[in-house]
């Protein structure tokens, strides 16, 4: 092989003409070949060849000045990677009399001399082109000598250009004229404003019906690829969109519907993105098999929203009444959610003012208390900080549109005061904790405090259990109680102790109807260190559950849904694949596998009913009772067409819900029937590489802990988890289980899986200081910049993973206190 030190595109074009090619496109270090997923073999034979120096003009190689053959410094991750083109070098365009290097009039090179191009019809388009080959991003037209015009002598080659905007060199663009033969003057010569400087991955938008929209294609390896839109985010297209010198994405295509297919290679990659990137190239690219983006169908597309958009619309989603709701604002024609980050009773009433509402009494809620935004659906705005006294909620400070570190689990909602009186209690109650600061925060898990005699007091913890806390939990909005907490769990109250001994039978409307001794008649509590507390949720047992019959089976078999008492059939008019996933997922399979044929299982007796006909699901509901359909009961359907489905695998035990992928979440398990969290104590790598497998993923990539994907609802089933990491499922581990925990929602633990090889592309390493090739300070290249390694807790094991990676079998020894110098940079 031959060593990429020193080599350059000079070099690369005597070897691509060796090889019968024009010329070299790109050249790359052994690190560095990962286009279209592959690597070159670069570990047979020798290092022939190193420190290579050509002019460009040579025949071959051996022309070139080098050391020797087979003399050099080199290993084998240092091996040199080309792409050679066949095509001759395209005209060469520049940008002249501008202020900046990206404006200025264009001019083309053809047949060695430089001349300018008339704006007839001159577009985005072409100049987004220019832009392009130029290494550039976006692209302003300009027209009518914008900057300056050219010499009197110069030629004008190009007239009536039209591209498409996909063209990679402005010679390929449709133009009217032959070159050189127009009748324009340079009155008329055009420019471009770029609006970009050159990044690591180029991007472009092709074959919308204006520049901001189009099929994604990012340039890799002098290649443009389109992307799979398998879980490609609306994150991902805001780093995309300001790229490309837009505000932020409006939306996703995910499949060619809109854009049309592409051609040539397939970025099969799923593409994390944080949203704080400063281009795409930023973003994590995590290599596995994206099966469905076999082909183009599934090429992503994305519409951005060129300036700042103004929150036009606002409406309130999912509540019992027209004045509560989770909150949803309008941005160009797409409605999306507001995160509850720092959401409060001032953001509150501005949005009840906003809708014609009194803005006094406003309650914030968040946690998604109204249920979460449907997950195609964006997050527009988080952060939001208002006054109370704004006009709308747009008046408010707030963080740039679509750009959070949010899920839908966090989704903002409000209650406003405009349709009769909220209950009323004699002696209200609020379930709260402390900050840091010693601020009351309102939550659905802490301290219970009762309001008396103006001022709020807590409730001693003597006889206090379940069916008090039920009582609590629905007095400030919630479903039901979670558990029953002593002992000051969420620390220690201040000022009056209200209450003691309450005793409910869980049926009162309010704590003040249950049995207990008079306002401040406390024996059993003599300080603060006893006082009650509860865990609130709105999770409410299904209404109607499904179940599959024949012969027993598990994963296969009729719908059945239950409804009035009385289970019944499901009519399959408009039964497809998303409703057998829906389905599947709620019974705890990993989807469908197919819907059943006509006949394919036995049809129910004469005496069951039929409930359902012309269900129809989006694929993300919780519950198959949440699609959409004609009515319970409302059909014309016969019992030979009852609805049968075949699930995917055997029934799964676990999953991971609240992530943006399916490869992250909150893990919950499935037990008697009812799907709850797992406690974070305890919670580490191994474990979660027992989830991970079970789920048929390689392994985990990182544990997260308090509630990092959201906080579940239901029972919390598991605790202090402990796995070797070597077990098959997750209930092979040691824990605390079925509800003994003395863990609450905010502690649900979490994790990210990984597919494939757990691999960073972006990083490669070297070895610095040394006398020799095999010694030395260990450096890491990181996004473009080297940086060293600290050496707390190095040890031989490290060293030996850093030698493999070098082609050393392995260490000898690990050294640390910069015994080969001090490096420079991070």
């Amino acid at each position: 092989t031959v060593c990429d030190d020193y080599f350059d595109l000079a070099d690369g074009d005597v070897v691509c003409r060796m090889l019968g090619y024009s010329h070299a496109l790109e050249v790359l270090g052994g690190y560095d070949f990962y286009f279209d997923e592959r690597r070159l073999d670069s570990n047979i034979g020798p290092v022939w060849i190193d420190d290579l120096q050509c002019r460009g003009n040579e025949t071959s190689i051996e022309e070139c000045s080098f050391p020797g053959w087979g003399i050099s410094d080199c290993r084998h991750y240092e091996d040199v990677h080309l792409i050679c083109s066949d095509k001759e070098v395209a005209d060469l365009v520049r940008l002249v009399d501008g202020v900046e290097t990206t404006e200025g009039r264009v001019e083309i090179k053809h047949n060695g001399e430089w001349g300018t191009v008339c704006d007839h019809q001159w577009d985005s388009a072409d100049a987004m082109v220019v832009c392009s080959q130029l290494g550039l991003s976006g692209g302003e037209a300009y027209g009518g000598g914008e900057f300056g015009f050219g010499r009197s002598d110069q030629p004008i080659w190009l007239d009536h250009v039209q591209c498409t905007g996909s063209e990679d060199f402005l010679s390929d663009c449709p133009h009217s004229t032959e070159w050189g033969n127009t009748t324009c003057n340079h009155r008329e010569d055009v420019g471009v404003v770029c609006k970009a400087l050159q990044y690591q991955l180029p991007v472009r938008l092709v074959g919308g019906s204006r520049p901001s929209e189009g099929r994604l294609e990012v340039k890799g390896s002098s290649v443009w690829s389109t992307v799979c839109g398998e879980y490609f985010s609306t994150t991902a297209a805001s780093v995309v969109c300001r790229q490309l010198g837009y505000y932020s994405a409006q939306r996703v295509v995910v499949d060619s519907s809109e854009y049309g297919p592409g051609n040539g290679p397939i970025y099969t990659t799923y593409v994390y993105c944080s949203g704080q990137e400063v281009e795409f190239g930023d973003c994590y690219f995590y290599h596995f098999d994206l099966s469905s983006c076999g082909n183009h169908t599934r090429d992503v597309g994305i519409v951005c929203i060129e300036n700042e958009a103004e929150i036009s619309n606002i409406r309130l989603v999912g509540g019992s009444n027209r004045y509560s709701g989770r909150v949803e604002v309008l941005v160009g024609d797409e409605w999306g959610t507001v995160c509850d980050d720092q959401w409060d009773n001032d953001d509150a009433a501005v949005v009840c003012r906003q809708l014609g509402y009194s803005s006094s009494g406003a309650v914030a809620k968040s946690q998604a208390y109204f249920g979460q935004g449907a997950a195609t659906s964006p997050i527009v705005l988080d952060d939001v900080e208002c006054n109370g006294g704004e006009l709308t909620l747009s008046d408010c400070n707030s963080s740039t549109l679509f750009l959070h570190n949010c899920r839908h689990s966090e989704d903002a909602g409000v209650i406003c005061q405009n349709g009769g009186p909220a209950p009323i209690h004699r002696h209200p109650v609020r379930i709260v904790v402390d900050n840091e600061r010693g601020e009351v925060i309102h939550s659905n898990e802490g301290r219970v405090e009762v309001y008396y005699n103006s001022s709020w007091g807590t409730v001693c913890d003597y006889g206090w259990g379940y069916d008090d806390a039920e009582v609590a939990c629905r007095m400030v909005g919630y479903q039901s109680a979670v558990r029953a907490y002593e002992g000051s769990y969420f620390g220690s109250g201040s000022g009056n102790i209200w209450l003691d001994e309450v005793e409910c039978t869980g049926r009162e409307r309010e704590l003040d109807e249950c049995a207990h001794p008079d306002y401040g008649n406390v024996v059993h509590c003599t300080g603060h260190d006893r006082e009650a507390g509860v865990a609130c949720t709105d999770f409410v047992q299904d209404d109607h559950p499904i179940r599959l019959v024949y012969n027993g089976s598990a994963n296969l078999g009729r719908v059945e849904i239950y409804y009035n008492n009385t289970w019944g059939t499901v009519c399959d008019q408009r039964f497809g694949q998303l409703e057998a996933n829906v389905i599947c997922n709620e019974l705890g399979f990993h989807g469908a596998q197919r819907t059943a044929r006509p006949g394919e299982f036995p049809s129910a007796s004469s005496s069951v009913p039929v409930w359902l006909k012309g269900v129809e699901c989006h694929g993300n509901e919780a519950q198959f009772d949440e699609c959409e359909h004609s009515g319970w009961g409302d059909h014309d359907c016969s019992h030979f067409d009852d609805a049968g489905v075949i699930c995917l695998g055997s029934q799964l035990a676990v999953r991971l819900a609240g992530g943006g992928n399916p490869l992250e979440g909150r893990v919950e398990v499935l037990y008697n029937g009812t799907w709850g969290t797992i406690c974070d104590d305890y919670w580490n790598i191994r474990a979660a590489d027992v989830v991970c497998r079970e789920l048929g993923f390689n392994g985990a990539d990182r544990v997260t802990v308090e509630a990092h994907f959201g906080r579940g609802s239901g029972p919390i089933w598991m605790d202090d988890v402990a796995c070797f990491g070597t077990e098959a499922s997750i209930f092979e581990c040691s824990a605390v289980k079925w509800n003994n925990s003395d863990c609450v929602h905010a502690e649900d633990a979490g994790v990210v899986c990984y597919n494939g090889t757990k691999e960073n592309p972006k990083i490669s390493i070297r070895l610095s200081g040394g006398r020799t090739v095999s010694e030395g300070r260990v450096e890491v290249q990181y996004k473009g910049k080297w940086g060293t390694i600290c050496d707390d807790y190095w040890s031989l094991d490290d060293a030996n993973v850093v030698c493999r990676m070098l082609g050393f079998p392995y260490a000898v020894r690990a050294t640390n206190y910069a015994s080969f110098g001090e490096g420079t940079g991070p």
